[in-house]
């Protein structure tokens, strides 16, 4: 089988590393959206520094009360500005975002949209379609909610301790000692219990696309389950996988409890050790009332901030286990590619070649077996075998959906394995057993087999398939929407379209 590196080698499978491919080609909003977060964070940070200050000159004022405006003049400026500074650059963070991160989530769908239908027939044949659609749209989702809980939680606590830090090194470096003890103590104990939260978020994101892939499979095939009274079956089954889902998600929850018992636990330790603190150094005199309510509502800020972080970890864990298992999934190595700078197929007559072709889906069962044959031009050739013999499997191995274990298969004397993908379908008009119908209008239809036709070309293949009469009699005519699978057609007026659509296509085979 053939190895693509093409566009699936571009992203990597780091989680972390493909997030950033796309924050890099919006690197100047992002940037402004880190700068209005530190913003905030310093005002969260000083806010509580500017009532130190205010306090402090209110209870040493020893003047006319009518004066204490002449001393509290700059204190109370500052901290007017610079509440109305951030309420400003929240409005302008709030526009940011708007036309960034709608943006980004359809970048990245997009992208795996794309990768997506660069594997092999083989891959949609193993891997359930809705668990596909799942993950290619928890993707740009858990990268939205991944990035705001870094950006609104993480980062602004992160920039608010540190200007916290500064501000208490100022005021007396020994809270200051004693805030940078207790932080490490809960950042490293938070990392020690939340390491496996990432394995536990994983195992939920997989129980639950198994289940919802299910759910869209039933659905799908909704008609069999009617016809066979099956439906408490189907809620049994799904029982059985939500179960499961539920148990995943059980494991998590209780590692992320451990989380928050611990930091529940430290911060504790932080409130009570500041205020032993503060009443010491308010006996020993090295405390101001200003230090007492600066210090204290410093501690309460970033006890409550921490719980906030602790509490967007939980969304982050899940999150990146989505991510990362989508990305796993989709990030498989392409099995059926084109060799660098493949040729376009020339096709002029049309003869097709099987020399000494073997295939089988497991060793055990073998369809073809040294299989030669030849298909000249213009020849009508009917395959005649049981169910299974691979009548099916032979047209697959000229459409290149699955590459022969030995031998090769040519097309007027050009090895298909050696030309563009593109270039050999381009080539070949093929009506299969089940027609292929979008939920769209069947003019869209048809003419997804040329999508450059006009509708008066539709409407001319139409007729040689013998179904314009049919269609002119529906109520929206070519404009009516056939829905999912064209389940409001018969089958006999879906199989027409599709002899429409590879007569519209007009290729050579």
């Amino acid at each position: 089988m053939t190895n693509s590196s093409d566009d699936n080698s571009g992203p990597s499978k780091s989680l972390l590393r493909f997030y950033w491919h796309f924050i890099a080609k919006h690197k100047f909003k992002f940037s402004a959206l880190m700068v209005t977060a530190t913003i905030f964070a310093f005002s969260q940070s000083f806010t509580p520094y500017l009532v130190k200050l205010i306090i402090d000159k209110v209870v040493g004022f020893k003047g006319d009360p009518k004066d204490i405006y002449l001393v509290l003049g700059t204190p109370v400026t500052l901290y007017i500005i610079l509440r109305l500074s951030q309420s400003f650059f929240m409005r302008i963070e709030d526009i940011i975002q708007a036309y960034t991160l709608p943006q980004v989530n359809t970048e990245i769908r997009t992208k795996l949209f794309n990768m997506v239908q660069k594997h092999s027939y083989r891959f949609f044949q193993e891997t359930m379609s809705g668990n596909i659609a799942k993950k290619t749209t928890d993707m740009p989702n858990s990268f939205e909610k991944v990035f705001l809980a870094f950006h609104d939680a993480v980062y602004i606590s992160l920039i608010s301790f540190l200007f916290s830090i500064f501000l208490l090194w100022k005021t007396s470096p020994v809270f200051a000692l004693f805030l940078i003890g207790w932080f490490v103590l809960v950042v490293a104990g938070t990392l020690f219990f939340s390491n496996r939260s990432i394995i536990f978020s994983k195992e939920y994101a997989e129980a639950k696309s198994v289940t919802v892939g299910d759910v869209v499979d039933v659905f799908r095939n909704i008609i069999t389950v009617k016809m066979f009274n099956h439906q408490k079956y189907e809620s049994d089954y799904l029982d059985k996988l939500q179960k499961s889902e539920v148990k995943s998600a059980i494991n998590l929850e209780w590692a992320m409890i451990k989380v928050h018992i611990f930091r529940s636990s430290t911060t504790s330790v932080l409130i009570i050790g500041m205020i032993l603190l503060l009443v010491h150094g308010w006996q020993q005199g090295w405390v101001s009332v200003g230090d007492f309510a600066f210090v204290s509502s410093t501690c309460f800020s970033i006890s409550h901030m921490i719980w906030h972080v602790s509490k967007q970890l939980v969304i982050i864990y899940k999150q990146v286990g989505y991510g990362q298992q989508a990305l796993d999934l989709i990030l498989q190595p392409v099995e059926i590619a084109d060799i660098p700078n493949a040729p376009t197929l020339d096709a002029p007559v049309g003869k097709i070649d099987f020399k000494n072709v073997t295939f089988y889906y497991s060793p055990e069962n073998q369809i073809f077996k040294s299989k030669t044959i030849t298909i000249n031009a213009k020849q009508k050739v009917g395959l005649v075998g049981f169910s299974g013999s691979g009548k099916t499997t032979f047209i697959n191995l000229i459409l290149r959906f699955f590459d022969p274990y030995a031998g090769k298969i040519l097309i007027d004397g050009q090895n298909i394995k050696n030309v563009s993908l593109k270039s050999l379908r381009n080539n070949i008009s093929v009506i299969p057993q089940d027609p292929g119908l979008f939920d769209r209008s069947i003019l869209e239809n048809v003419k997804y087999g040329r999508l450059d036709a006009t509708k008066e070309d539709v409407i001319k293949a139409c007729k040689q398939a013998h179904c314009h009469d049919i269609i002119s009699k529906l109520t929206d005519g070519y404009n009516t929407i056939v829905g999912e699978s064209g389940s409001k057609l018969s089958g006999g007026q879906k199989q027409r379209i599709a002899i429409a659509r590879a007569i519209l296509k007009d290729a050579p085979i």
